[in-house]
């Protein structure tokens, strides 16, 4: 089953565990697959030079590029360790 957005996914935060992603979470049918993606991708996707960086701004102003980007590395990989990784080779 394809991965779908998940409605309360403005609820973004900082990955404390790694200190280093923007985790969220997607649909799979009714089950949460937990996603997360790296600071470095949003910003060389899409940080403005001369702008503050701020990742989950920069999540939320691109949800829906993320999470096609997501659904993509679904479809191809699975969930590795039950989480959907995303870094910059999975844009483009």
């Amino acid at each position: 089953m394809a991965l779908e957005s998940y409605a309360a996914s403005s609820s973004a935060v900082i990955d404390r565990e790694t200190g280093a992603h923007v985790r969220f979470a997607m649909l799979d049918g009714d089950a949460l697959v937990p996603c997360r993606v790296t600071f470095e991708a949003l910003h060389h996707l899409f940080a403005v030079e001369g702008q503050p960086f701020d990742p989950l701004d920069l999540f939320r102003r691109y949800r829906l590029v993320v999470e096609d980007a997501a659904a993509e590395k679904h479809e191809r990989e699975g969930a590795t360790d039950g989480w959907i990784h995303l870094d910059d080779a999975d844009f483009g």
